[in-house]
């Protein structure tokens, strides 16, 4: 029976490099009998390369509204790319990490249409899924949001969403349970995103990834790009989270201002690591999880009951804070990066349009050398008309100045409205960590107040405090 493979994340557990890996490996896996289609069409802010993303992708009309029309068009033109290409090769792969949290809201009955189609049109599903630390994957996934800069979570301060983590799934096995009861518990592929746990031959990612499908890694296979999507730590993400406070809604300027917290996150010295937990933290945060956990462990994996499904993760380095050590150097080198950048930008477009000035001189000058008199009139006449056009050109100029003005003053009206959008969110998470502050202290309170009140009873009842001598 034909087989598609949906690879749906989660989130941060290298599905960039995989869904690059199989479309530079595309004719390779054709002649193995796998394809990874592209559907023609590009969602806005997601990347072509996430073939999945049609299954469960929002489009919005001119009004701001969901358009189920349009979604519904494409989810069809997707399965009939699905259907020709299982015809063809017998097995589709498709990839995108957004399944995984829109298997959590709406979009999940995309399941149950996906798992029809499949019934009807004779071809199983298997789904793929890496997991890893509930911990790991929050942190991970809150600085991706940060670096990317124009979601909901991109100002975010960490200690808050830690206490109370919203916009990500964590609970692992319930949503895994929640799927298998369309699909099947048996078509669940589960993978465990840890190094030393990867398997096929070479121990990669991308072996592990081929293995879960039925193939083998070799030498056919080429890796352009090992790291594709890094992750911010500590300083660089919070660096970014503050900017993200203040950033415009040009892509262009989220786009700079992502290379440029990469670049700084890769020049920061070796010394510079920290946990964004404690152990005791950690350990706290996962017991959360943990009777999901052990459940997916014997029920996917096959483990006996006592082995873990994570590897206990060691806290070597100290616990991240912002007034640390690091941090000066941090903001200098982030700001210092940009400045450098935008100068080297700076001195290429002089050269640029010195460039140009001198071949219009060129051409120009050739232009002139080359009238015939007797052909095209008085040279005078010409320079002359040449004059009257380059007035029309200097008010055009003027004109599209006061145009380019007016679109200015809107652009920073709306920054300041993106500004002050921003502080509320702001503010509301400091609210947030007082709430939670107050609450801890009101119960340091009454157990204070408990203590006192044993304290006073046993004063007034002398006699109490001898019998309980007698009871111990």
């Amino acid at each position: 029976m034909s087989t598609l493979y949906l690879h749906i994340g989660t989130p941060k557990t290298a599905t960039t490099s995989i869904q690059k890996f199989c479309m530079e490996n595309q004719e390779v896996l054709n002649k193995k009998g796998f394809s990874y289609p592209i559907l023609d069409y590009k969602y806005p802010k997601v990347e072509i390369r996430r073939n999945g993303h049609f299954l469960v992708g929002k489009l919005l009309d001119a009004d701001g509204h969901e358009d189920f029309e349009r979604e519904e068009a494409l989810w069809n033109k997707g399965l009939s790319m699905i259907h020709n290409d299982l015809e063809k090769f017998g097995n589709v792969i498709l990839s995108d990490e957004n399944i995984w949290h829109s298997s959590v809201g709406s979009k999940f009955d995309f399941w149950e249409k996906l798992q029809s189609d499949a019934e009807q049109n004779n071809y199983q599903i298997k789904v793929i899924v890496y997991l890893r630390r509930q911990d790991d994957f929050a942190n991970s996934w809150l600085s991706q949001q940060i670096k990317e800069g124009w979601n909901t979570y991109a100002g975010v301060k960490w200690d808050a969403f830690m206490y109370r983590p919203k916009g990500i799934a964590l609970d692992y096995y319930g949503l895994l349970e929640k799927i298998a009861e369309i699909i099947g518990k048996e078509n669940i592929i589960v993978r465990i995103f840890e190094r030393k746990r990867f398997l096929g031959n070479g121990g990669t990612i991308y072996s592990d990834f081929l293995d879960a499908v039925g193939l083998e890694y070799t030498d056919e296979f080429q890796i352009v790009t090992e790291e594709t999507n890094p992750s911010l730590t500590a300083n660089t993400q919070e660096i970014r989270r503050v900017i993200n406070t203040i950033l415009s809604d040009k892509d262009s300027t989220r786009s700079f201002l992502r290379k440029i917290s990469e670049e700084c996150e890769r020049l920061k010295s070796p010394d510079n690591v920290f946990e964004m937990l404690t152990e005791d933290e950690s350990d706290s945060f996962m017991k959360k999880y943990a009777e999901g956990n052990a459940a997916i462990a014997r029920e996917y994996l096959g483990l006996e009951s006592d082995e873990e499904l994570f590897s206990h993760k060691t806290r070597a380095a100290a616990r991240w804070t912002p007034q640390n050590d690091f941090m000066h150097e941090d903001i200098i080198r982030f700001f210092g990066q940009i400045a450098v950048a935008q100068k080297e930008e700076i001195d290429d477009l002089k050269e640029q349009l010195q460039q140009e000035k001198e071949s219009k001189e060129e051409s120009f000058e050739v232009f002139l050398n080359d009238i015939n008199d007797s052909e095209l009139g008085n040279t005078k006449e010409i320079l002359k008309g040449i004059s009257s056009v380059g007035e029309q050109i200097l008010e055009y100029k003027k004109e599209m100045k006061v145009v380019k003005d007016e679109s200015k003053k809107s652009r920073v009206l709306r920054d300041k409205v993106k500004s002050m959008d921003a502080q509320i969110l702001s503010l509301k998470n400091d609210i947030f960590v007082l709430r939670r502050a107050n609450e801890e202290l009101r119960k340091n309170n009454e157990a204070l107040k408990k203590s006192i009140e044993r304290i006073v009873y046993k004063l007034k009842h002398p006699l109490s405090i001898i019998k309980d001598k007698f009871k111990k």
